[in-house]
């Protein structure tokens, strides 16, 4: 309030306080608006001709000129402003009092205060508040019209409205384009030609589109939109309406008199390219790219080489780019809905490239993995080119490990998994140097509290167990050079590692010496033979330059060759030095893969390289076993037949002999449930009730006798189709070599040392007789379920169990007995003791099965060996199989 007007009440003071405000507004709107209004009615100008696009048609000089001539008209009248006097408070009263006509300015004597005649002010106020009572309004004097005959100052107003809604949503764009401070030059908009297409995304494989009848463009979401206009430069921006709202497009010069543009498209929109009056508009109708599926039909299981097979569905609209394995690690109390929340691991299945699979098996070797041997929760993902995914339902596996037998592989794997717990951060620093005087009796030359001291307690342990193996070796220990100096320097590298970014590659370099301490050097051939191949097979993937695929290839085929020589050398040695070999046509099938590859790479069909290099994969790791002396040859016989069925029959005995383990284990569950009851304890409720387990104990059993009778039968055949020759033969053979029975016996170790009951099978038991035992012990134990009696049950089924083991073996060693027999001029696989093949003889034994089937039996024999809940004597049984084989 510019006045405080208190010599009098308060309702007049506020009317006069309010028209005192108002009086001095005027007094500044009059001073100031004849000056400013020329260069308000430039500018007015300058932008409603830059709202409707003039500039864009028009371009240079003529904007620079508007604009040169809106700048002086301001800057004139900003100079001609700074001589007016700002109106005060009594300039605004007097014009208050001019317009009433009052004297005496009544208004400054009310705010004003006696000094000589303190006896007659009352009376001179009291007149000015008469006076002043009569003031009701502020007087007006013209400042525009005076100079402003034509109305401009109505129209521009009307013509800065419509201006502003005909260039709705481009009115700040537009302005930005005609300050911008680059040489514009003139376009004639209707002399343009556009062309507009649309590119998809790579992953899609659809060429460019077009616009179709209606004129709409229809693309995946994720295209490139691509604008192109010819016959002008200097265009302005476009901008594209979606759902998200509108967004303004750069322009890009190609050339003289060509622009374009280009843009992502994230949804549904039109592009509008405004030049002037001229509107250019291209709608685009963007077709959602759903996320892909992917369905696990069944469980994973495990393959003879300790691959995770997979079967699952999978689809997208585009194409499935990745089937990637999420897995996390079971704890206790984890929740399934928030298992995948934290950072899951994640494996490549190199699975990718399709549109739709039904069906579909892919195999993942997960031996070298952090969570090989563990429990996981599990589920397949599949991602798409737009880096959508979609998840299977969780499941869960235990993640399969490599066995290893050799006692030095299997320590560097310990030291290995013990090293992975161990990958964390380093504890920081410590702020201080340590005095590093060699003199000093305390001075460390490994200097832990830097390096190895402040690693996790994992990692130094590893350290502590390798030095000790290593720094005095053992001779008997490191037979191979290679594996040690490796050794060394993995257990340096941790000694002296900073950080835990230096330990990244250890757990990879202790597996290669693992493989090489269990495999040797032809372990490490296939080793990296594989890894050539995992590169080669993901530069094919990504599309990469001919010249590194070359590069990739190249090395490949180095490794295959690599490969290939120590496979021919690890067969001589096989054979003695002779008579070992590749198979026939191997190199030639080799060489043409390698070729398929190639052509396939070149011609760009990476999925055809992807089938090549598969076949090749699988051709090559099955030479190992292919690549073995043959035997005669033959369409089959008789003998072969039942060779088949033996086997059958012994792996069906072996699947008898687990399921009599898990019934031991089930009633040794029911007897600890038993006991927990008598003690008043809560039972674990997971326990068969002894009728049950008495039912499972008949089902076995029955299976038993009749497995014993089709082992029966299938050893008559045998028998009668050896021959007058073998049979002659046959009763020779113990006393030919009695050392070969002796040796027997020992490495089987009897079977007294397992049964329950102290009756060993020997080395004169007869598999009928083990047999019989191992019937009669199954008989026992039913009979100690029905009366309840869990202990007696558990002894009769050890019991059982071992009389079982004792039948394999002894079939085991009737059939070796068999195969002496065959004849003299022949030895077991047909051919002549000689060493070469009759024209005349028949191969009893297919080789490339029994290849097969020996891998597979040593596969077995390891997985089960590595169990570490089995019992001790079956732990030394394992051994020993594993020895002779």
């Amino acid at each position: 309030m510019p006045t405080s007007f208190k010599a009098f009440d308060k309702v007049m003071a506020t009317r006069l306080a309010r028209l005192t405000t108002l009086a001095r507004a005027r007094l500044i709107w009059e001073g100031y608006a004849p000056i400013v209004a020329l260069p308000a009615l430039a500018l007015s100008i300058l932008l409603i001709l830059t709202w409707l696009g003039l500039w864009e048609v028009a371009g240079d000089p003529f904007r620079i000129i508007a604009l040169v001539v809106t700048v002086g008209l301001i800057i004139r009248a900003v100079r001609r402003a700074r001589h007016i006097r700002w109106p005060t408070d009594s300039d605004a009263r007097r014009r208050l009092e001019n317009t009433a006509g009052l004297a005496h300015r009544p208004l400054d004597t009310l705010d004003d205060a006696p000094i000589l005649s303190p006896t007659l002010w009352p009376a001179h106020v009291a007149h000015a508040q008469k006076d002043a009572d009569t003031i009701r309004r502020v007087g007006r004097t013209p400042a525009l019209s005076v100079i402003d005959r034509y109305g401009l100052r109505f129209i521009t107003p009307i013509a800065l409205g419509l201006a502003l809604f005909l260039s709705w949503g481009l009115s700040m764009e537009r302005v930005r384009h005609g300050l911008s401070p680059t040489v514009q030059s003139p376009t004639n908009p209707y002399s343009l030609t556009f062309e507009a297409w649309v590119d998809p995304p790579d992953y899609t494989g659809r060429p460019p589109l077009y616009a179709q009848g209606d004129g709409v463009i229809r693309a995946p979401v994720g295209s490139t939109l691509v604008v192109r206009a010819s016959g002008a430069s200097d265009l302005p921006r476009p901008r594209y309406i979606g759902a998200e709202g509108q967004r303004f497009l750069t322009v890009d010069a190609l050339g003289q008199n060509n622009s374009e543009v280009r843009t992502i498209i994230d949804s549904s929109g039109v592009l509008d390219w405004r030049i002037g009056l001229l509107r250019k508009a291209f709608t685009v109708d963007a077709t959602p790219d759903s996320p892909p599926t992917i369905e696990s039909l069944e469980p994973p299981e495990t393959d003879k080489r300790d691959r995770l097979v997979f079967v699952f569905d999978a689809a997208d609209d585009y194409g499935v780019e990745q089937v990637l394995l999420e897995m996390v690690e079971l704890t206790d109390g984890m929740i399934e809905a928030t298992a995948f929340a934290v950072a899951p691991s994640e494996v490549d299945t190199q699975a990718g490239g399709f549109t739709e699979a039904t069906a579909r098996t892919i195999k993942i070797d997960l031996t070298r993995h952090a969570l090989a041997g563990r429990k996981v929760v599990a589920r397949l993902v599949a991602v798409d080119g737009a880096e959508q995914r979609g998840v299977s339902a969780p499941f869960y596996i235990t993640v399969p490990d490599k066995i290893f037998v050799e006692p030095l592989a299997k320590a560097i794997m310990e030291q290995r998994g013990l090293l992975l717990t161990g990958l964390e951060a380093y504890t920081p620093a410590p702020t201080t140097r340590a005095d590093n005087d060699a003199t000093d009796g305390t001075f460390d030359t490994y200097q832990t509290e830097w390096r190895l001291g402040r690693a996790a307690p994992p990692v130094q342990r590893t350290v502590a167990l390798i030095e000790a193996v290593t720094d005095y070796p053992d001779p008997g220990l490191f037979n191979d050079p290679v594996v040690y100096m490796g050794l060394r320097h993995v257990g340096k590298s941790l000694r002296y590692a900073r950080s835990e970014a230096a330990l990244t590659g250890l757990p990879d370099h202790m597996w290669k010496l693992a493989i090489r301490a269990e495999f040797g050097v032809l372990g490490t051939a296939l080793q990296e033979m594989q890894e050539a191949q995992e590169a080669l097979r993901e530069g094919i993937a990504r599309r990469a330059p001919e010249r590194e695929i070359d590069t990739l290839f190249s090395r490949y085929n180095q490794a295959v060759d690599a490969y290939m020589e120590e496979l021919r050398k690890s067969a001589t040695l096989a054979e003695g030095g002779g008579g070992g070999g590749e198979p026939m046509g191997s190199t030639d099938e080799i060489q043409a893969l390698l070729d398929a590859i190639e052509e396939a790479n070149r011609n760009g069909d990476t999925e055809g390289a992807r089938r090549a290099l598969a076949q090749l994969a699988e051709l090559i790791e099955n030479m190992q076993m292919q690549i073995s002396p043959s035997g005669g040859g033959g369409e089959g016989s008789n003998e072969e037949q039942m060779s088949d069925e033996m086997r059958k029959s012994l792996e069906e005995m072996a699947d008898l002999l687990g399921e009599q383990r898990n019934l031991q284990d089930e009633t040794r569950q029911a007897e600890r449930d038993e006991l927990r009851q008598q003690y008043g304890e809560e039972p674990s409720g997971e326990s068969l009730s002894p009728e049950e387990l008495a039912e499972r104990q008949a089902g076995i059993e029955s299976l038993v006798e009749s497995l014993r009778e089709q082992l029966a039968e299938t050893g008559e055949r045998s028998a009668a189709g050896g021959g007058e020759e073998g049979q002659e033969d046959g009763g020779q053979g113990d006393g030919d070599q009695p050392g070969a029975g002796d040796q027997d016996s020992g490495e089987q170790g009897g079977g007294g040392d397992r049964s329950a009951d102290g009756q060993g099978a020997g080395s004169g038991e007869t598999s009928e007789e083990a047999f019989e035992r191992a019937l009669g012990a199954m008989r026992n134990s039913e009979g100690a379920l029905g009366r309840g009696d869990f202990s007696a049950s558990r002894q009769a089924q050890a019991g059982a169990i071992g009389a079982l083991r004792d039948a394999g073996d002894a079939i085991a060693r009737e059939m070796g007995d068999r195969s002496e027999s065959q004849g003299e001029d022949t030895d077991a696989l047909g051919r002549g003791l000689d060493g070469m093949d009759s024209d005349n003889a028949e191969s009893d034994i297919d080789t490339r099965d029994n290849a097969e089937r020996s891998r597979e039996i040593i596969e077995e024999l390891r997985r089960r060996a590595a169990d570490a809940e089995r019992d001790q004597q079956e732990q030394d049984y394992l051994d020993r199989l594993l020895k002779r084989f």
